[in-house]
């Protein structure tokens, strides 16, 4: 895997490099399905290899006239919400998906690119027959296979959907973000389809052991209560901050690795009191970012230590995909990897991929030895600029459905320089695309990062509603 990575990553150096070279190509094991193209007939507007895209064979179906179509003839009529397609070269720049109607081919689904792999999560179809036109690629298209299912019923009651949540304090009211908004069903009814939030940088550990909250312990636990009350079957965590020395990386490397090797009992008392007095159902750890394996050591000491002083309640950790050395012990006592498929820019300087960022880390995280049910594939509900610079644009509407990318995006650096760049983020498809590929991989869940930013909860195109709609359509009923 080719990435260019930012800021405090590129520091990770030879040791992200021997990790992720070692990763082959995704096996794609995902859960059991019946690919409806078996015994499907294939015409192509480049005839040349049309056989090969249902036939498993692994040979690709090449064209290079811009608009070039596949046309898979079910010979009867089948009921679909899931299109797959790999594409070796990443040239795809648009496509199409068609559905036959019965006296013309009418529009179901859009997007920008497979990028290797790419799972077209659409509604409920019933058709003979499907269409899908290649619009737009560099050089050539090339194909390698065609799969089409009905992928429901999924017999899960405990899918995660979990948000990492922000709650600033207004210094003016003396409010935090959560009870400024707690009237406003904007902002409360997204949490009507979670399962967890994590609130976020609020909480943080001290050098001494002990924990303090940014806004103050009794406006954390106001959150806390007002958060259960805008769905009582919702867990709430937090994020315990590991800042020790802020703005200084290696400082604050150099200072955890000290924690832990000496406040470490201290830590795990006060810990225990923390979650017992303020009523959070678990923790969750967020440090960006060890390297070397003695700061792994330490990190999975103070995993474990943080595990025992929960008592039972839920331990989360969110991980880069790239040089995770946790202990097999560490590993074993997280209740969930929240991943951090996002602020990673590919080729094309998208920062959240549906390959690289979907399937692919996926992979890399169950070849490390995690299980299933412990993985949360992260989402951003925000834009990054293809010129990597640390700017972080919120999702809004205008986007719409289909739209990932926004050209001649605007903005002005820290010196007062104007610059022109793409935003890449995940719209409203993409967030679908991908809470489909995590109940095909059948994980744990998936990650919001974060629902700070969405656009409130009653519009069309709420993100949080792309996800909503995905499990109602695929979950079993309960």
């Amino acid at each position: 895997m080719k990435k260019r990575m930012i800021g405090v990553i590129l520091m990770i150096g030879i040791l992200s490099t021997l990790f992720s070279s070692c990763t082959s190509q995704p096996g794609y094991k995902t859960i059991a399905r019946d690919n409806l193209t078996a015994g499907a007939s294939v015409t192509a507007s480049q005839p040349d290899g049309a056989a090969n895209l249902t036939d498993g064979s692994g040979s690709s179906w090449k064209a290079a006239e811009q608009g070039a179509s596949v046309e898979i003839d079910f010979g009867r009529e089948v009921t679909f919400n899931t299109v797959t397609l790999r594409e070796p070269t990443d040239s795809v720049r648009k496509f199409t998906i068609y559905y036959w109607d019965g006296a013309d081919y009418a529009f179901l689904y859009e997007q920008d690119r497979i990028d290797k792999f790419r799972l077209c999560a659409v509604e409920d179809t019933t058709s003979s027959k499907i269409k899908i036109v290649f619009d737009a690629f560099d050089k050539k298209v090339e194909i390698e296979e065609i799969e089409v299912y009905r992928l429901n019923n999924y017999h899960r009651d405990d899918f995660k959907v979990t948000s990492y949540l922000n709650s600033n304090l207004n210094a003016d009211t003396g409010l935090t973000d959560i009870q400024t908004q707690a009237n406003d069903p904007g902002y409360t009814g997204r949490f009507q389809m979670l399962t967890d939030v994590i609130l976020i940088g609020v909480v943080s550990l001290n050098q001494d052991g002990t924990l303090s909250c940014s806004a103050g312990l009794e406006n954390f636990k106001k959150d806390v209560a007002l958060l259960k009350s805008f769905n009582p079957d919702m867990k709430v965590r937090c994020t315990i901050m590991t800042s020790l020395v802020p703005g200084d990386f290696n400082g604050t490397k150099k200072a955890i690795v000290k924690f832990v090797n000496s406040n470490l009992e201290t830590y795990r008392k006060n810990l225990t009191a923390f979650v017992e007095e303020t009523g959070i159902d678990g923790i969750d750890y967020d440090w960006e970012y060890p390297q070397l394996p003695h700061e792994w050591n330490a990190y999975s000491k103070l995993l474990i230590a943080s595990k025992a002083a929960i008592q039972g309640r839920d331990l989360s950790v969110a991980l880069w995909p790239y040089g995770v050395m946790l202990s097999r012990e560490a590993r074993a006592c997280i209740d969930n990897v929240n991943i951090m498929a996002y602020d990673q820019f590919d080729e094309r300087g998208d920062h959240s991929s549906i390959f690289e960022m979907g399937a692919d880390t996926i992979e890399y995280f169950l070849k490390l030895g995690f299980s299933k049910e412990q993985l949360c594939l992260g989402i951003p509900f925000y834009g990054r600029t293809a010129d990597e610079y640390g700017i972080w644009p919120s999702y809004d509407e205008e986007y719409g459905k289909w739209t990932n990318y926004r050209e001649n995006f605007t903005y002005t650096d820290a010196d007062g320089a104007e610059h022109t760049s793409t935003v890449f983020l995940n719209g409203y498809a993409m967030v679908r695309d991908k809470t489909a590929l995590a109940l095909q991989y059948d994980l744990g869940g998936i990650m919001i990062f974060s629902s700070t930013v969405d656009i409130p909860y009653g519009s069309e195109y709420a993100l949080h509603k792309a996800v909503e709609e995905v499990l109602d359509q695929r979950l079993s009923q309960k």
